[in-house]
């Protein structure tokens, strides 16, 4: 979370000097104020009297930007007490603020600022002010700057033509492009009214034309009915549980169908205003319901990622979807209700029959959860928005992204099309705005700004596109817009950037020159490179017009569409195949570079070959991924190989084209060796790269500008990892003279994120600009993981972390960059299914299956029951599968060997998996034993779960059953005859050995479809995702609190092991930089020790599992925060939220001991009185002991609440900001007496 921030600052800047630059300091304070600016200075603040130390924490505390002046006097003197005061202005999550150093004479920087840009004084004074004087957010005048249109370079203040009286005032316009205003035409769009009722925020709205109804639902309790003509209020459902998700009402307007958080459909009768069924048969939350046309049947969509198919003149169920475990977020049905889509938690979106109930497809292409999803009017195309502030258009022909539509800055939360027609409408959650787009050219007709701070959640059109409703949550009501006039698309603006990028992989094995010829295509020069580590990414430059390779980006003739590559040069070792699979994804053109001296220079490319096919299978099908030869080296010796059989190579495999090249001579890849100043290679990517398959974007003009900036920080000052706000400073050096703020800055990083070009870390508010670089680092530690002294391909995550580890041939960072990096790539990795961590008596090891390489024994093993051949990169297929099966806690790890793995079930019987690479051949098969004694079901359950698992990640699979001879139990070993007899319905084969009759029972035909079976599967998937997610938020956490140390110059130390829920400790320094004896402690919520059961804005809920864990509370004197990640339920963003769970405790015992004191004093009273020898009736002494009975009843009440409160606990979520927490014990400190 973000430190406290002052509402609004009483100084533009703090001016932070040393006593022997007091001169220069007070011409500058003089100068700035002069020039408008509020500033803290010394001289004119602090009064005699007047306490100095509070006076200037005050002063910082109140400025906007420290202007901190560095000298060699100010270094030498009293550095330590000016870097304390620059912590706060560091902090990466204070993003209000900004730090500023200047150089007043020629000195050596510490280390903590060489990475911050400053202004030097030293040469021009005069330059150097106004550089300082605009980035205090000050600007004397207004020019065009080359990265920015003329026509949006200055503020246009009159933004719209005609006349705009009639809106409503509480609705204003914004132009298309942000805080940036352009001319635009008349507005399509124009308030009508506002239709009240509702008393919470909205949450769905849909009209229908044969009803003529609108219906509108809200975060509550009520369902209201308006009449599409009138406008005017029908009917109200009151709900029986608070929250209504999305309903429907049928198309003959006889029910209406609403849920809740109870998990049933509601069925109501909406003549007569009552319910009349439930529907029961979801086990989570619905999210949508749909009616099918002309039909008495629903379809609802369920966050339990099924999709139900009701009857509701039999009110039952008739069918049932689900592919995955992956929850459904939205869903919708086609305009004919013979096809469903759905978006999904892990950001895909997927296509199913309803007629059959299967499943067909799905697109990938989101980084953040779909929001809402629909069929184009014509049901050729799908369309998604995303809480990664993206619209994406998918074609279910060739099953692929066609575009992309940029502009909201904040998730976009809803959209709404035109029933008949091109308009699309949508709503950011957090940019509060209202956006019309033509969805077929990516064109941003209109933007509409929203009420400050409000808050819309709900969009739809009218029947017949003449009227757009917009449901607001904040405040709340139902908000009408006419269409005031027809678009068409001849009227679009163009001036919004189009285009295209395109994604070229370099691929072959290890030096075979791929970097020396990327060094001619990208800068045309000769660079003798050792053997690549990881990979790197250039922009590939083009011929423009004149054929004149210079431009980066060319335009399209056609259409004005910017066309742009990035190649990605990926090492051929080995120890990468594992890595590179991740990053050959959306691939439009592969470069496959062989070694023409080679005996067989395509034996290798082959495995090449089926990992681009398994990874590019659909983009390639539908012509969106193309192929180059390229013989590299030619200079050494010319082909060794026959054109003949080049020609073969080359038609089997579909290449586009091929060419020799030599990188020394510049023969094929030189520009300037080619006559027509292209080179051979060069004009071939070029022509074959499928330009018009390729996805579009359209990104307004200011975006545009902010990419262009990021990407020239990168390439320009060769910085790899930056703090967003050291980012943000150097994007406003680059455009001095756009007008933006924070939030654009971060949507353009969000959109170049999308495209891998640059990665923003899931903490410490950290931009890694160089993603390439996880590559190299994942390398080495797999690297390590294969040379384990016992080969058992394992590598001690504590020593990836230390100072000794190998990073040989890695391009590093500085070591506390390095370690924060690790921490995402380890995160990463996880996520990814790519290693196991598992906790042993060494500390925790990650496990790397497909690098183990000690050899199985070898001894008497069953015989296998199936096979899977099939291609694809197959120790990614093999690592994948291990590290699923042991973390969905249905087998565990028994043994691993090279290629070989034995599992324990549950019943602790054995199964066996192994896997066979044919090295050339691009294939591989996975073969599946088990012990005698499994059960079929187990049986049926485990080749299922293999088959499913190579149905994701690889190609042409082929099944083979291997059988045994009932009368001499040895195996059938002829395959391909067991093969032609299936293929034939044969019913039995002969036995090789004994000659009887072999049954060829297809019974696993008929098992693997059973609901039982995939239920099993699905819970396996499940369990091992949480599992897997689990262990990588810890290293988020982990993370996220060493890169806020490291701003706030305080020191974190994390502690693994059974602490009793005691997972890191921050030790505050003094500020002579030793550590002092203050800390408070840390519980990462990731384990089960702590759970989060709810979370709001305010508030976070947690159920104490450990009663350790409070036995720490108790005793430490410390305060014991809990850190956890939490999604704010408004703009859908992940946020790592801080709760002192010693304070809560101590507040719960100050309420709950005087109680429990009482009680037990009661207690000891009646219990006293009952023992006591005094004479007493019979009465008397039934009174005495009902009263001890009535004080211990009470006292067990009592310490049961206590237990209860310190088990369940609600934590206030705090603002934390660790310098002026360590300043609060500071000061106690110093009172104390105790502080150096």
């Amino acid at each position: 979370m973000s430190p406290t921030q002052p509402s609004q600052f009483n100084f533009d800047c703090f001016i932070s000097h040393n006593s022997a630059d007091k001169p220069f300091a007070r011409t500058l304070a003089k100068r700035l104020d002069d020039a408008g600016l509020r500033v803290w200075f010394d001289e004119w603040a602090i009064e005699p009297g007047d306490d100095i130390f509070l006076k200037i924490e005050h002063g910082l505390q109140t400025s906007r930007i420290l202007i901190l002046c560095l000298s060699s006097a100010a270094l030498s003197s009293d550095w330590v007490i000016l870097e304390r005061n620059t912590v706060l202005f560091r902090d990466p999550a204070n993003t209000q603020r900004r730090f500023v150093p200047i150089l007043l004479d020629k000195c050596d920087l510490p280390d903590t600022l060489r990475r911050y840009s400053y202004i030097d004084f030293t040469a021009d004074p005069d330059a150097a002010f106004r550089k300082l004087y605009s980035a205090c957010g000050k600007s004397q005048e207004i020019a065009a700057h080359p990265l920015l249109p003329a026509t949006v370079a200055a503020k246009n203040t009159d933004a719209f033509s005609g006349d705009q009286t009639e809106l409503h005032p509480e609705t204003k316009l914004v132009p298309a492009y942000g805080p940036l205003l352009v001319d635009i035409d008349e507005p399509y769009l124009a308030f009508q009214a506002s239709l009240l009722g509702h008393t919470a925020g909205l949450v769905h709205c849909k009209a229908y034309k044969e009803s003529g109804l609108l219906l509108s639902t809200d975060k509550e309790y009520s369902i209201r009915l308006w009449a599409l003509g009138s406008l005017e209020h029908q009917a109200t459902f009151a709900y029986a549980t608070r929250g209504v998700n999305a309903p429907c009402i049928t198309s003959d307007g006889r029910y209406l169908l609403s849920s809740s958080f109870d998990n049933v459909v509601a069925v109501w009768d909406v003549r007569r205003g009552i319910q009349v069924a439930s529907l029961v048969g979801h086990t989570s939350r619905v999210v949508v319901i749909c009616s099918l046309p002309d039909t008495a049947v629903a379809v609802s969509f369920s966050a339990d990622s099924t999709i139900r198919v009701w009857d509701l003149d039999k009110m039952e169920c008739i069918r049932s979807l689900k592919h995955t475990p992956d929850p459904i977020n939205a869903g919708s049905i086609s305009k004919d209700g013979s096809l469903a889509v759905t978006g999904h938690e892990s950001g895909a979106v997927a296509v199913w029959n309803l007629t059959d109930a299967s499943f067909l497809f799905s697109f990938n292409g989101h980084s953040a959860p779909p929001t809402g999803v629909a069929f184009a009017p014509d049901c050729e195309m799908v369309l998604s928005c995303s809480s990664d502030m993206t619209v994406k258009v998918w074609s279910l022909d060739t099953r692929s992204c066609v575009g992309t539509l940029e502009g909201h800055t904040g998730p976009v939360v809803a959209m709404a099309l035109a029933p008949n027609g091109r308009l699309l409408a949508t709503v950011g959650s957090t940019d509060h705005t209202l956006r019309l787009w033509d969805w077929k050219t990516g064109e941003c007709l209109q933007v509409l700004l929203l009420d400050e701070g409000g808050l819309a959640t709900a969009l739809c059109f009218d029947p017949d596109a003449t009227r757009l409703f917009v449901g607001a949550s904040s405040p709340s009501r139902l908000q009408v817009y006419s269409v005031v006039r027809e678009y068409r698309p001849s009227l679009g603006r163009t001036h919004l950037s189009k285009h295209v990028i395109a994604k070229v992989v370099l691929v072959g094995e290890g030096a075979v020159g791929k970097t020396s010829l990327a060094h001619r295509l990208i800068a045309d020069r000769y660079v003798v490179s050792d053997r690549t580590h990881g990979m790197n990414v250039w922009r590939l430059p083009f011929p423009n017009a004149d054929q004149q390779v210079s431009e980066t980006k060319v335009r399209a003739d056609d259409e004005n569409i910017e066309k742009e590559a990035l190649l990605w040069d990926l090492a051929g070792q080995e120890d990468y195949r594992l890595i590179h699979r991740l990053f050959l994804d959306d691939t439009a053109l592969a470069i496959v570079v062989v070694n023409p001296q080679a005996i067989d220079p395509f034996g290798d490319a082959e495995d090449w070959i089926k990992s681009l096919d398994a990874a590019t299978r659909d983009r390639a099908r539908h012509g969106l991924t193309a192929r180059i030869l390229v013989f590299s080296q030619i200079d050494v010796g010319g082909l060794k190989v026959s054109n003949a059989k080049v020609e073969r190579f080359y038609k089997r495999h579909e290449f586009a084209g091929w060419v020799p090249t030599s990188a020394r001579s510049g023969e094929g890849c030189s520009d300037s060796a080619s006559p027509s100043g292209t080179s051979e290679l060069k004009k071939m990517i070029a022509d074959i790269i499928p330009w018009k398959q390729l996805p579009w974007t359209r990104t307004p003009e200011m975006l545009n500008c902010l990419k262009e900036a990021v990407m020239e920080v990168r390439e320009r000052y060769g910085v790899s990892l930056l703090r967003f706000v050291e980012l943000f400073q150097r994007v406003q050096y680059a455009l001095p003279n756009l007008e933006f703020d924070e939030r654009s800055v971060r949507t353009a990083l969000k959109l170049l994120g999308n495209h891998g070009i640059v990665k923003s870390l899931m903490f410490g508010d950290l931009v890694l600009l160089r993603p390439d670089l996880l590559n190299g680092y994942a390398s080495a530690i797999i690297r390590a993981a294969r040379a384990h002294v016992d080969e058992i391909g394992c590598v001690r995550e504590e020593a990836i972390f230390s100072d000794g580890f190998d990073f040989t041939g890695v391009q590093r960072l500085d070591r506390t960059d390095e370690e924060l990096l690790l921490r995402a790539l380890v995160q990463t990795l996880l996520q990814k299914s790519m290693c196991i961590a598992e906790d042993t008596a060494e500390g925790r090891q990650l496990v790397f299956p497909s690098q183990y390489r000690r050899d199985r024994p070898v001894l008497d093993e069953p015989n296998a029951f199936v096979s899977y051949s099939f291609s694809g990169e197959w120790q990614t297929v093999w690592t994948t599968l291990l590290v699923r099966l042991w973390y969905s806690q249905q087998f565990s790890k028994k043994e691993l060997w090279r290629n070989a793995a034995e599992l324990e079930t549950r019943g602790c019987s054995k199964v066996g998996l192994s896997i066979r690479h044919d090295r050339g051949t691009g294939r591989a098969s996975v073969s599946i034993f088990f012990e005698e004694g499994v059960s079929d079901d187990l049986k049926i359950l485990l080749v299922e779960y293999v088959f499913q698992h190579l149905q994701k990640h690889c190609v042409h699979i082929e099944r083979d059953l291997h059988y045994v001879c009932p009368s001499c139990r040895r195996p059938v070993t002829d395959l391909e005859a067991v093969r032609e007899r299936l293929s034939t319905s044969k019913e039995f084969i002969f036995c090789q050995f004994c000659d009887e009759k072999v049954p060829l029972v297809e019974f696993l035909e008929q098992a693997q479809d059973t609901n039982a079976v995939a239920k099993k599967i699905l819970e396996m998937e499940l369990t091992a995702t949480q599992s897997l997610e689990r262990q990588s938020l810890e290293q988020l956490l982990v993370g996220h609190m060493m890169a806020i140390c490291l701003e706030a110059d305080q020191v974190f130390v994390h502690l693994r092991g059974p602490a009793c829920g005691i997972d890191g400790v921050v030790h505050f320094k003094r500020d002579v930089g030793s550590v002092s004896e203050k800390r408070i402690y840390l519980h990462l919520a990731c384990r089960d020790v702590v759970r989060i059961v709810g979370a709001s804005s305010d508030r976070l809920d947690l159920l104490v599992v450990d009663d350790c864990f409070i036995g720490e509370l108790d005793e430490q004197d410390s305060d014991i925060f809990v850190v956890t990640r939490i999604t704010n339920d408004e703009s859908g963003e992940d946020l790592i939220v801080w709760g002192n769970a010693g304070e809560t405790l101590r507040q719960t015992l100050a309420e709950y001991e005087p109680r429990v004191l009482a009680a037990e004093q009661a207690c000891a009273v009646a219990k006293a009185d009952l023992d006591s020898h005094k004479k007493r009736t019979k009465e008397e002494h039934e009174a005495a002991r009902k009263r001890y009975m009535d004080t211990t009843q009470g006292l067990h009440a009592v310490r049961q609440e206590l237990y209860r409160a310190k088990h369940q606990i609600s934590l206030e979520i705090e603002q934390v900001n660790l310098r002026a927490l360590w300043g609060q014990r500071d000061r106690a400190f110093d009172e104390g007496g105790k502080s150096a």
